[in-house]
């Protein structure tokens, strides 16, 4: 296959570059930005549509991003060590999240949920055994109340 021309490369680059950026730009800035003299604003569009539809271009694109991502198992390799500790600067939320994704990833997430104490304070209170009183007089914390009787869907009387 023909190599890239110097403003075919530059786009490419910039293309990809642009891929990783918070803030991105446009196309018509790459184009205009890799050499191409365009005199306006559509015409700068009209060429960044021609180059994305090019298929060298697709290629280069394609073989830039595979160069540039990781392998799963890379990937899987990282989040791991995060979620071990291993990593410096690591906090407890960083952790935890590793952990989460890890689960997702080797399908744990879909075992049986395990419920907590408000999940059964809460279908207590649906079937009528927890008054808000008594769950007042036990925990004395008005904002946990108030919670919990909403989420089952219970008056606060």
């Amino acid at each position: 296959m023909k190599r890239l021309t110097p403003n075919q490369q530059s786009f490419v680059d910039r293309y990809v570059d642009n891929l990783a950026q918070t803030n991105k730009k446009n196309l018509s800035t790459l184009v205009k930005e890799s050499g191409y003299n365009t005199s306006t604003d559509e015409s700068a569009a009209a060429m960044a549509s021609k180059l994305l539809n090019n298929p060298k271009i697709k290629r280069a694109i394609q073989d830039e991003l595979s160069k540039q991502s990781m392998p799963a198992n890379e990937v899987l390799f990282h989040i791991a060590k995060v979620a071990r500790g291993d990593v410096k600067d690591s906090s407890l939320s960083d952790r935890l999240k590793a952990l989460e994704l890890l689960a997702k990833y080797h399908n744990l997430t879909n075992t049986t949920r395990i419920s907590t104490w408000q999940d059964e304070a809460i279908e207590s209170i649906k079937r009528g055994e927890i008054s808000y009183n008594d769950f007042m007089f036990a925990f004395d914390d008005e904002n946990l109340a108030q919670q919990l009787f909403r989420q089952a869907g219970v008056p606060i009387e």
